[in-house]
């Protein structure tokens, strides 16, 4: 039989065992523990600026929606008679394949808002109705003023159609635009000066004050408010502000993850009083705000940690139960946001706090939290020696 180790040097290597682990843990916590406090700190700040925000909601949102940059939502209806369209022509259906119109070198003439564009693109005699359609639609797009062309194709038809690119309807009761012949029977014999739609105007009524008149449906009614008509509609439809329940709830989540890493770093700890004392004030804050957690759909696992229900989350946020929670709690220094503020501020500002200085004064603590912190460069001392 091998000869058996003194009892007198068990205990030797047994302290030596636990200083390794107290050491290697505490290095582990305060290395992985900053990033996530910060983490959890941005997400109590996020969730309170969507708990005081607000965002404003279309009654209608078929027919109108709404986006909000200001603070205040202004209680608005709006009467929406009709909405700006552009103006779009189309030419006749040519026989693809033929080649019926002469070649030769043509030009014309668009006006646009009173603006006069002269064009020109030249064909030959192979070219098919199909090509000269297409030739045309490159060099009106190619112009770049304001009007786009495309020719559409179905059982060997060929068809030019012209778009302005803004809606709105032309000046003086004249077409937002029109499109003639200089040289060559271009526009003749494409047919494409022909209006399938007239340019309009949006006309709406805000507040059942007057008529107003505008070229695009996106309009700004100022202090942040912006409407999009989308159809007209019978009814005034009703703009009002609602809690931005979308940020709440991923607000909420991001606090959840992090604070959940946050208690999974700190347990990982054990041996550590100050980090135990951390993992209890973590557990307590939760404790103490568990009924208004579980009525935003927020509950404690057996393993102490929180889990999300999303469909009473949603709920929640939307109906305001989240954001009265929330409000309400501010107020108190026993509330979820400021217990877990002020751990999170204190692990950010220096996670040392929360380790035993039996552990950071080991020469090793310093070894092994470089090792983690520049694991390329061990030689280097970490940010934390003193």
């Amino acid at each position: 039989m091998g000869s058996r180790m003194p009892s007198s040097a068990m205990p030797s290597l047994d302290v030596s065992s636990k200083l390794t682990a107290l050491v290697t843990n505490a290095a582990r916590f305060v290395a992985n523990a900053k990033p996530i406090a910060q983490g959890l700190q941005n997400s109590l700040i996020n969730l309170q600026s969507a708990t005081n925000s607000q965002v404003a909601v279309s009654s209608n949102t078929n027919a109108l929606t709404v986006a909000f940059t200001g603070s205040s939502v202004p209680h608005t209806s709006v009467l929406v008679h009709q909405i700006a369209k552009t103006q779009q022509n189309q030419g006749n259906a040519l026989n693809a394949n033929n080649a019926d119109i002469p070649s030769g070198t043509h030009r014309f003439e668009i006006k646009i808002d009173g603006n006069r564009h002269e064009i020109s693109f030249t064909t030959n005699q192979t070219t098919t109705n199909l090509n000269f359609q297409q030739q045309m639609a490159t060099a009106i797009n190619q112009a770049n003023i304001g009007i786009t062309a495309s020719v559409s194709t179905a059982s060997n038809k060929s068809t030019l159609k012209l778009e302005a690119s803004q809606t709105g309807a032309g000046k003086d009761n004249h077409p937002k635009f029109t499109i003639k012949d200089i040289d060559g029977t271009a526009v003749k014999q494409t047919a494409v000066n022909n209006i399938i739609r007239d340019g309009q105007d949006a006309v709406f009524i805000i507040n059942g004050n007057q008529s107003q008149t505008y070229s695009t449906n996106n309009i700004d009614l100022g202090g942040g408010l912006n409407i999009t008509l989308l159809s007209a509609y019978s009814d005034a439809i009703v703009i009002n502000a609602a809690s931005d329940a979308a940020s709440i709830q991923n607000s909420l989540r991001h606090m959840v993850s992090h604070f959940n890493s946050l208690l999974e770093a700190a347990r990982a700890n054990p041996s550590d009083i100050s980090t135990q004392r951390l993992v209890r004030n973590l557990e307590r804050s939760i404790r103490v705000n568990r009924r208004s957690l579980a009525n935003m759909g927020i509950s404690t696992s057996q393993t102490g940690i929180l889990t999300i229900n999303d469909d009473k989350l949603k709920v929640a946020a939307q109906n305001g139960i989240a954001q009265s929670l929330l409000q309400n709690n501010n107020n108190q220094q026993s509330s979820l946001i400021s217990r877990l503020s002020n751990i999170a501020q204190s692990i950010s500002q220096d996670p040392m706090r929360h380790i035993s200085r039996q552990a950071s004064n080991l020469p090793a603590f310093n070894v092994a939290l470089n090792a983690l912190i520049n694991p390329n460069n061990t030689g280097r001392r970490s940010s934390f020696d003193t």
